[in-house]
């Protein structure tokens, strides 16, 4: 026997109405449409039908009744109304994927065709709320493992962040400034600042090929590698800035890793004593010296990628930096806040970018500092698609060291015959 629930706006049952549904030998419910609609009371039904004076006046004026009434219990609606219907009764808005219909010049025999195929849509009805439920659950158990995943992300970040903490402690005549921003939770972006003696200071900038989890655990395989090799080997030597290159070189191709990751990398080595700064590249955007009372100019040096040829050759170079001098190494993550479609610090050629600009305009720990804040800004506005790291070496401007002729151009202390 089907159960049809019966809405009257403000009506009553027509004959031919009663007719049709004791044809059909369904069992009614009959309410009030401004009945407060509460389920425990009116239970399961196969159909619903409402019975308004104009359809016309309940789009306009009641559809809100008639909707708490089928979300609450969706099934088949059927709206009949006892003046003809307009051009176009139905509501233009409010409706949605509800299955509603609209009727008014109707016969016996049509009037009960409609109910019984709405009552024969029943089960699939069920069917459907069945699945939009077991959706509802499997969306909040997704939810739920991305909340974990976020927090596990952050937890890694956080760990990350420690294990790149700098022990160099402080540095005699100079000071060492780091920009650090992942692109997300993690990074694929290593800086490390580590002392190798008494004198010496190592500052590495890495950078992982992608960003995310992947990279960011290559990252972290790299800082080993990298604090492995600045240690004294058996000759109780330091490996100069190409060597160690290419140890990491080799440590990354032993490795033997599935996918194909990559890396740059600028290894810089800087004297307390005399001021000499020696670094060698890999594939990484060509450091910066900014000098007071010049134009700034990258430093240029040749060196492959790493972890892409096992017979790589890395060109070092020696800077006699000057007081006030500031030396930058960057990832190719500060291109996204350059407004040029290529890296305008690949030549000396290129207009100054706009970052740059904005950090040779004053102290360099406040301009880090005011990039920080609008790359924090930004966050939500405008993701960024790679991680950003800058590390800035300045010398102070009051620094005493040995007196020793000043050479104001790069010294090439290797020169590999091919790359």
């Amino acid at each position: 026997m089907p159960r049809i629930q019966v809405l009257l706006d403000g009506t009553q049952l027509t004959p031919n109405i009663s007719e049709c549904l004791q044809q059909l030998n369904a069992e009614l419910q009959v309410l009030p449409l401004q009945t407060p609609v509460r389920t425990h009371e009116t239970g399961d039904i196969d159909a619903r039908l409402v019975i308004t004076h104009d359809a016309q006046t309940l789009t306009n004026g009641r559809l809100k009744h008639l909707l708490a009434w089928v979300d609450c219990n969706p099934c088949a609606t059927l709206v009949v109304s006892q003046t003809p219907l307009s051009t176009n009764p139905k509501p233009t808005l409010g409706l949605g994927n509800r299955a509603i219909d609209f009727v008014s010049d109707h016969s016996l025999d049509d009037l009960a065709g409609r109910l019984s195929a709405m009552c024969g849509l029943r089960k699939s009805f069920d069917a459907l709320r069945g699945e939009l439920e077991a959706l509802k659950r499997h969306d909040e158990e997704l939810m739920g493992s991305l909340r974990q995943l976020q927090e596990e992300l952050r937890l890694a970040g956080l760990i990350q962040r420690d294990l790149f903490r700098s022990n160099a402690g402080e540095i005699e005549g100079a000071s060492v400034h780091i920009l650090h921003r992942p692109a997300g939770e993690v990074s694929g972006d290593v800086h490390v600042v580590q002392r190798l003696d008494s004198s010496r200071v190592a500052v590495t900038v890495a950078d992982a090929t992608g960003h995310g989890l992947s990279a960011a655990l290559l990252s972290v395989f790299i800082q080993r590698a990298l604090r492995e090799s600045m240690r004294p080997h058996h000759d109780s030597k330091h490996r100069s800035p190409a060597e160690t290159l290419a140890d990491l070189n080799r440590e990354i191709l032993a490795a033997e890793l599935e996918e194909c990751h990559f890396l740059t990398a600028v290894y810089a080595i800087y004297d307390e004593d005399t001021r000499v700064l020696e670094f060698a590249r890999g594939g990484a955007p060509y450091p910066i010296l900014a000098r007071s009372g010049r134009p700034w100019q990258p430093i240029l040096c040749k060196g492959p990628m790493l972890g892409v040829s096992d017979d790589a050759v890395f060109e070092s170079v020696r800077l006699e930096l000057e007081p006030g001098d500031l030396f930058l190494i960057h990832t190719d993550g500060m291109d996204t806040l350059t407004p040029t479609p290529t890296n305008p610090i690949l030549s000396e050629n290129r207009d100054e970018p706009s970052w740059l600009r904005e950090l040779l305009s004053g102290p360099i720990d406040r301009r880090l500092f005011a990039l920080e804040q609008r790359l924090q800004s930004q966050v939500g506005n405008h993701p960024r698609s790679d991680d950003v790291t800058i590390l800035a070496l300045q010398v102070a401007a009051t620094a005493l060291v040995n007196n020793f002729p000043r050479n104001p151009r790069p010294t090439r202390v290797e020169q590999p015959a091919s790359l």
